[in-house]
């Protein structure tokens, strides 16, 4: 009977996606919170809408029953990222490289180094494709600066403020040069509101401390990538410099999550079948695009 390693430990599975540690992190955790949803036709999810209407001026001289003034409507996303990973693991071998192709070495190896950064990179692939489908622009600054990170970020933060996308739970992915440049114009701001008290210097401090900035490897900020075995980045991929996002912009529903390990059969010629399954999706909701910004260059 096959252990389902991903509900038996739990605990243990989640704690890689969790870290901070380096390129164990998955760097996307905090847009993966799903939010009220539910599977319809198998792989459908549907999203709740309830819009209301306004107010209007009060009539003094008549009596009026109030009628419906609100409407909920259902939106339909389908699951399209169906991935598995199988390997067999020979008991010889165990014993043969001191555990080190061991049950537990094999699993934490592939979630560290093949299905987190996968997630990651299907994140930003797939928050690109969403936004490039939508009515919002991707914007295609170069950044080579503090100015330029600058600007870009006030930019895409703007576009957020005219939309009333809330201030509060924002976060920002940006590639090392670009954080660089940020957090170096940060300093140099907060030593400047030393001595000074621009309206300027105090604009870069609050708006850059009212998000988290996050730094994220280039190779998991691409806008498309070839998922034939793993995810590598597809001929003509952009660079995305800088995504700033709302979680609730975003749903990221499971299926499936699977991490199963067989005991060795006959059928299995005496060795551990280990199987992984991931069925799962990215999508920005159609009602709330103006809370992803994206910045990307060829």
């Amino acid at each position: 009977m096959a252990t389902n390693y991903a509900t038996q430990y739990q605990e243990a599975l989640d704690q890689p996606f969790k870290t901070r540690l380096s390129f164990e992190r998955l760097y996307s955790y905090d847009l993966t919170s799903t939010r009220n949803f539910r599977f319809v036709r198998g792989k459908t999810i549907e999203i709740s809408t309830l819009s209301v209407g306004g107010m209007v001026d009060v009539d003094r001289d008549n009596i009026a029953w109030a009628s419906r003034n609100h409407s909920n409507t259902w939106e339909a996303y389908t699951l399209g990222h169906d991935r598995e990973f199988s390997t067999a693991i020979d008991p010889a071998d165990i014993d043969e490289t001191n555990m080190v192709y061991s049950v537990a070495n094999i699993s934490s190896t592939f979630l560290r180094e093949e299905l987190i950064p996968e997630m990651d990179k299907y994140m930003a692939s797939k928050l690109y494709a969403d936004i490039d489908a939508s009515a919002v622009d991707i914007d295609a600054t170069p950044i080579t600066d503090g100015d330029s990170a600058l600007g870009v970020f006030d930019s895409l933060m703007e576009e957020m403020d005219n939309k009333e996308v809330p201030y509060e739970g924002r976060v920002c992915y940006v590639i090392p040069a670009v954080h660089r440049f940020l957090k170096d114009a940060l300093s140099a701001s907060r030593s400047l509101g030393r001595t000074t008290s621009t309206t300027d210097v105090n604009r870069i401090i609050n708006r850059l401390d009212e998000v988290e900035l996050v730094k994220v490897a280039p190779q998991r900020m691409k806008s498309s990538y070839d998922f034939t075995e793993g995810a590598v980045p597809a001929v003509g991929a952009e660079q995305i410099q800088m995504i700033i996002a709302h979680p609730e912009a975003i749903i990221a529903p499971f299926k499936i999550d699977q991490a199963l390990v067989d005991e060795p059969t006959a059928a299995s010629k005496g060795k551990y079948p280990y199987y992984q399954r991931q069925y799962w999706d990215v999508f920005v909701l159609s009602q709330k695009v103006d809370g992803v910004q994206i910045n990307a260059v060829a």
